[in-house]
């Protein structure tokens, strides 16, 4: 399978060095961060843009850790997936074929593009 295996190409150095450089920037800019949250005190409060599962965490290190630790356990989920992938094909011949037909509508929104099936 062309994904999976284009998965194994990336996750053996590109994301192994993704994670290594949000350590490194975190320890870099600490100081940095610690002031931004010391003028604006939002660690640790809700606010409508953050998960629920982050909002408890009171400081920029905690919130570099967890995602570090968010990034390294979606790495393995994916590694168990496309390894099974591998192993087991999906069958992608439908016992009973049908014709679907799909039209798309590209639009300019002010510098992103829009896309949605009509």
């Amino acid at each position: 399978m062309i994904v999976a295996e284009r998965w194994n190409e990336i996750n053996d150095n590109q994301v192994t060095n993704m994670i290594a450089e949000i350590d490194k920037l975190a320890t870099t800019y600490q100081q940095d961060f610690d002031r931004n949250f010391d003028r604006h005190q939002i660690l640790g409060t809700e606010m409508w843009r953050n998960s629920p599962s982050v909002q408890h965490i009171e400081t920029f290190s905690g919130q570099a850790d967890f995602l570090v630790n968010w990034l390294e356990t979606r790495v393995e989920w994916l590694d168990d997936y496309f390894d099974q992938l591998i192993e087991e094909p999906l069958d992608l011949e439908p016992e009973n074929p049908t014709t679907v037909s799909l039209r798309s509508h590209v639009q300019d929104m002010g510098g992103r593009i829009g896309f949605k099936l009509v």
